[in-house]
């Protein structure tokens, strides 16, 4: 099975260096939630954010958005990242604690 990883995509770049940092083997920690390439972290990013549902906000705004965001609400990018992943599943329903990996959704 090694032999088939080639590299990681955005989501197990996200995690992998995330989890480095909580776990504090380096001092390492998210400066944005990286939107670009993502899929259920950008839809979210654009439900929270789009005035309409047909408009559509650049990646690099929407990151400088949710930094904004995380700073006003002292909360980490991890914690940015999996919310709006996770909400944007069934925006009009409870939040999910789960893991936004286990879901349809690719984060």
């Amino acid at each position: 099975m090694r032999g088939n990883v080639r590299s990681f995509g955005r989501t197990a770049c996200f995690d992998y260096l995330t989890l480095v940092g909580n776990l504090n083997l380096s001092d390492i920690e998210a400066g944005s939630p990286y939107l670009n390439g993502a899929t259920g972290p950008l839809a979210g990013a654009q439900m929270l954010f789009s005035q309409t549902q047909t408009e559509r906000i650049k990646v690099r705004e929407l990151d400088s958005l949710l930094k904004n965001l995380g700073e006003s609400l002292e909360v980490s990018m991890q914690v940015i990242e999996d919310a709006i992943c996770n909400w944007q599943k069934h925006p009009t329903a409870a939040p999910n604690t789960g893991d936004c990996a286990s879901s349809q959704a690719t984060c």
